[in-house]
């Protein structure tokens, strides 16, 4: 990954992520990633909660 990710996160205050970071967000918080920094940013986002999708329409 590259450069900074700032992380806004409900109840947590705000992260600067760095390369090499793991930024755990909790289950049904809020949060808003965003680049920060001077250059380009590169993040890999995951969701460990199989079935909680950020956005979904229901069957």
């Amino acid at each position: 990954m590259a450069g900074q990710i700032r992380y806004p996160i409900e109840t947590q205050g705000v992260i600067i992520a760095n390369v090499g970071d793991v930024v755990y967000v909790p289950k049904n918080t809020f949060h808003a990633p965003r680049w920060w920094g001077d250059g380009p940013s590169c993040r890999l986002a995951m969701n460990g909660f199989p079935g909680l999708a950020h956005l979904f329409e229901p069957k």
